[in-house]
């Protein structure tokens, strides 16, 4: 049986693992994960697409801005780095408790985590295709 991880929060099992995407795994980048998997290609990537140029491109523009935010220090997926520990919540202010979401502050990008994010962004854009990279 094959195994597959789906984001960075994997990572500690990627090494068990025959297939793993890298980022905050959205659908796209979990069902590229799933053909790979199975063996099959992505039925959005078949040459039958009459979009499919107009797809391409759409994936390009996308890694390329989002390698834009990347160079600036801004995060567009979870950090690699992972710490095992329970964190502790922020205290809320009463229109805290009304939201959604809590804004959590991320660690600034180290060199080290900027190389790896950019990397990532290909890799992603290349997970749709049978093209691999290292």
């Amino acid at each position: 049986m094959k195994k597959i991880a789906l984001g960075n929060c994997s990572k500690p099992a990627w090494d068990v693992c025959d297939f793993h995407a890298e980022g905050c795994c959205d659908p796209a980048k979990c069902m590229a994960m799933i053909c790979h998997a199975a063996g099959v290609r992505m039925p959005i990537m078949s040459l039958k697409n009459k979009a499919l140029f107009a797809t391409v491109f759409g994936m390009t523009k996308v890694a390329l801005v989002r390698r834009s935010l990347i160079r600036k220090g801004l995060y567009v997926d979870c950090p690699y780095a992972q710490e095992d520990k329970i964190f502790e919540l922020p205290c809320l202010e009463q229109g805290d408790m009304s939201k959604d979401y809590i804004r959590w502050p991320l660690p600034e990008m180290t060199a080290e985590e900027k190389r790896m994010q950019l990397k990532a962004q290909w890799k992603i854009l290349l997970s749709a295709t049978s093209i691999k990279m290292r």
